[in-house]
């Protein structure tokens, strides 16, 4: 019984803490000024930035309170999650500062490509262990040595932030997008038997959902780059300690649509805006297909809440086909 309840307080803790969380950062972004422009509303209304940091405070808050219950009270069902939890609340925070740094000082983007790839220095030790030297397939395993993972590592947590980062403009996309992909992951886990990282994708999930409740449509906060990289790092820290790299970047493949428009289409890309045309009556229209959602917007012309539940379903669609062929691939 204990093992079906401890999942939902993790996500109701996680949950609530960013809910605050984001509330107090949303009042403090108001006040100091940091606010921006919702680009794809007709009157362009300015919006507080910086959100990201509630799901940062909430997850890192959540994991302290558990450390503390798990040292002060020993809980079997616990126990494996504390280095998780240690290791994770490192990445995230590197993350966080690195996103809170390039919000305030506008890196240019090939420093913004790099800078991510930092968030991984609290796994390095990782790679001299054995197992974790080892990218598992369904097709065979890729035993890449401890210098070949260190690579992989980097790799792996500037991809993941930078992936999220791209495919961001629309309220509530971010963040429902990587709930996506960390129920994905979560599910994978449990079905491989890896209870921790399961308990630590909850956790995730729940910081990622309080942040969403106030940036969902229409928002009332923007992530910003601190939100889309701890996004990413979240999706990282999982891939990482379940082993599940490969599940991983299968489910990344909305993102590689989007990038592999981006360089087709490398020679617009600095002539027009980041974001889709508002037409007058609200619906979004683009000239060039520099995006997935620039695609979606230049064929169907769809309102911006339509275009967040066209990229959340294909997301959710993209997530649950990889979960049905874990199944099928391994047997059950």
């Amino acid at each position: 019984m204990i093992e079906f309840l401890i999942p939902l307080v993790l996500a109701l803790l996680g949950f609530t803490t960013s809910l605050i969380a984001t509330k107090y950062v949303i009042m403090s972004a108001k006040a100091r000024g940091f606010l921006g422009k919702d680009m794809h509303k007709p009157k362009k209304p300015l919006i507080p930035e910086m959100g990201g940091l509630g799901f940062s405070l909430g997850f890192i808050i959540s994991a302290f309170i558990i450390e503390a219950i798990i040292v002060i009270v020993y809980i079997p069902e616990l126990y494996q999650l504390l280095p998780l939890l240690y290791v994770s609340s490192f990445v995230i925070a590197i993350a966080t500062l690195l996103g809170l740094m390039s919000d305030m000082f506008k890196f240019r983007w090939r420093t913004n490509t790099i800078l991510p790839s930092l968030s991984a220095i609290p796994l390095l030790g990782l790679a001299t262990q054995s197992n974790m030297s080892t990218i598992y397939t369904p097709f065979g395993d890729i035993q890449l040595g401890s210098l070949g993972y260190l690579v992989t590592l980097f790799l792996g947590a500037t991809g993941s932030a930078n992936a999220v980062n791209m495919i961001a403009g629309y309220n509530g996309v971010e963040a429902g997008m990587t709930s996506i992909i960390v129920v994905g992951l979560g599910v994978i886990a449990l079905l491989s038997g890896n209870y921790p990282v399961f308990l630590l994708a909850m956790l995730i999930l729940g910081s990622i959902l309080g942040f969403l409740y106030w940036n969902r449509y229409p928002a009332k906060v923007f992530p910003g780059d601190v939100g889309t990289w701890s996004f990413g790092a979240g999706i990282f820290l999982l891939a990482v300690f379940g082993k599940l790299e490969f599940w991983a970047i299968l489910m990344f493949a909305l993102y590689f649509v989007n990038l592999g428009l981006f360089l087709m289409n490398k020679n617009v890309r600095k002539k027009i805006e980041k974001f889709t045309t508002v037409l007058r009556d609200g619906r979004l229209t683009a000239k060039t297909d520099v995006s997935i959602y620039h695609w979606i917007a230049k064929r169907l012309h769809p309102t911006e809440d339509k275009m967040i539940k066209i990229l959340l379903s294909l997301q959710a669609i993209i997530t649950a086909s990889v979960i049905c062929m874990f199944i099928l691939l391994n047997g059950w």
